[in-house]
């Protein structure tokens, strides 16, 4: 089908979901698949078929106007607005290029919840009366924004040559060739194309200024399914090693207490604010 076709699947799967105050689960999976296929379309019709994907045509098609920048400490990362003839795309002033280009293409997502062809355009969806849309909604967005970021045709031809690497590496190499971050890659990887199946990537984000810092974990579907005992005892040991300051050298002590079960890599970046860590475990 051509962009055309999926634009008015995707519109009419939308005022579905509109009917109801909690749609099944059924329909926003549906949903979901429409709006990830639309993306091909999207880049044929933008001529964006190698990476790093260019984003200047999309907006056009989904009718986004301008960009404005502004400051904010605990505003949103990015905020669509609608206009005259289509949407004004606020945007948080000095983010990294990688995190601007992901919101740019989550906003974009955004813009199949709209009428775009209503002047100006007209939300589909209320969401102001419920969480658990609004949470919905964003989680195809993303997914939306990771599809069309890191396309699953390119990245698997990419993907053939990552079995005999240090797998940490190569992935850090290939979110530079797309432009995202490697946090971005790794959920994309992990959720929405179901890679990597044995492995657990742990960010350690450390907070500028300051002595605090977020762990976050990502499961591939095997371990996210269940973990062994002795997977949870080396996730654990990992997470206590983690909690430390660097460097992180008893990392290699549990890659070599565990050897016949598991490989570990670690980098850490340039500025010092983020340490990622990739399990690789033996099934």
């Amino acid at each position: 089908m051509d962009y055309k076709s999926y634009e008015s699947l995707i519109r009419r799967q939308v005022n579905t979901l509109a009917r109801f105050s909690t749609p099944e689960e059924e329909s926003w999976r549906k949903l979901k698949d429409l709006i990830i296929c639309i993306t091909d379309c999207i880049r044929i019709v933008t001529g964006q078929m190698k990476p790093p994907i260019v984003l200047d045509g999309a907006k056009k098609l989904r009718h986004i106007k301008k960009e404005i920048y502004f400051t904010s400490i605990k505003g949103p990362d990015a905020l669509l607005s609608p206009t005259d003839n289509g949407f004004i795309l606020r945007l948080q002033k000095d983010q990294h290029v990688f995190r601007h280009r992901f919101s740019v293409a989550h906003e974009i997502g955004h813009t199949f919840f709209y009428d775009i062809y209503k002047n100006p355009p007209v939300r589909l969806i209320s969401t102001t009366s419920s969480s658990r849309l609004w949470n919905k909604e964003e989680g195809i967005c993303s997914a939306f924004a990771g599809e069309l970021l890191l396309p699953r045709e390119l990245l698997k031809g990419e993907l053939e040559h990552i079995n005999n690497k240090d797998k940490l590496h190569f992935l850090s190499a290939l979110a530079q060739k797309y432009q995202v971050s490697i946090e971005v890659l790794v959920w994309h990887l992990f959720r929405d194309m179901f890679e990597l199946q044995n492995c657990v990537a742990i960010f350690k984000i450390s907070q500028k200024e300051s002595d605090q810092h977020k762990i976050r974990r990502y499961y591939g579907e095997q371990l996210k399914k269940y973990t062994r005992i002795k997977e949870n005892t080396v996730i654990k040991k990992v997470l206590e090693i983690l909690k430390g300051d660097p460097p992180y050298d008893k990392l290699g002590d549990v890659s070599a207490l565990y050897s016949d079960i598991v490989e570990i890599w670690s980098r850490e970046s340039t500025s010092g604010l983020q340490v990622v860590t990739l399990l690789s475990f033996k099934r």
